[in-house]
């Protein structure tokens, strides 16, 4: 696939989610769960971490269609997990334990600290996270990584979440409004990164991890399945020139 923009125009910006691509979110996840289990007095098992990802993945893509508030999503999912696991728990104490857990997690992917660092002094980078502003930007610092990024856009902050159009007009303006052509997405939610960015304009890569097949539509300029050859791509390509 061709590594330039369109008609030959380099990337200006390169736009990062931040878990699942940044953020190795599963383990983040895992670990955050387990330890406000704990604070309750239960232990994390395979088929409770199972049904709260079913519970949470449904009220996450409720959020991203607008189905929902985000204030909903910080009590309901916890509310919706706890009854179907029968924990005796408060929902808005257990959140509140939860997402300061979340927060602390801050584990990144293999090669990701060292490519961004690479990057950095090529592109301008930004984050671009449908989270919670009380989670993101802490992970950002206590990971070390705030300095790399130019702009941090974080969907509860600005009342819209991928692949909503507000959510990138809104990132658009903090970029500076660029040429649509001139920014990179890198996501790995196909409909959230991939097809809400290519709906804008941007072009997009698709960080594939798991190896799992690519829809059709929207075409993709590349797609990686790690940091390696993520910086691989954009370091040897016409897309650094």
């Amino acid at each position: 696939m061709d590594k330039a923009g369109a008609n030959g125009v380099m990337y200006q910006w390169l736009c990062f989610d931040l878990d699942g691509v940044i953020f190795d979110y599963d383990r983040a996840e895992h670990e955050a769960l387990s330890k406000t289990l704990q604070r309750f007095g239960y232990t994390l098992t395979a088929e409770g971490h199972a049904l709260y990802r079913q519970v949470n993945r449904q009220l996450w893509t409720a959020w991203e269609q607008g189905q929902i508030e985000a204030i909903d999503l910080k009590t309901l999912r916890f509310e919706r997990f706890l009854q179907l696991a029968r924990i005796r728990a408060s929902a808005e104490e257990f959140g509140r334990w939860y997402l300061d857990a979340l927060s602390r997690a801050h584990g990144l992917w293999p090669g990701c600290r060292n490519t961004l660092r690479l990057l950095r002094a090529r592109f301008r980078l930004a984050a671009l996270t449908n989270g919670l502003q009380a989670v993101q930007r802490p992970r950002l610092r206590a990971a070390g990584l705030m300095p790399l990024f130019e702009a941090v856009v974080v969907s509860e902050e600005i009342g819209a979440a991928k692949p909503d159009r507000r959510f990138f007009e809104a990132a658009w303006t903090r970029l500076g409004r660029p040429r649509p052509e001139q920014v990179l997405m890198i996501g790995d939610q196909w409909e959230a990164d991939i097809t809400g960015a290519a709906a804008f304009g941007w072009h997009t890569c698709w960080f594939n991890p798991r190896n799992e097949p690519a829809p059709s539509q929207p075409p993709v300029r590349c797609v990686v399945r790690s940091w390696e050859e993520l910086r691989r791509w954009l370091m040897t390509s016409r897309a650094s020139d």
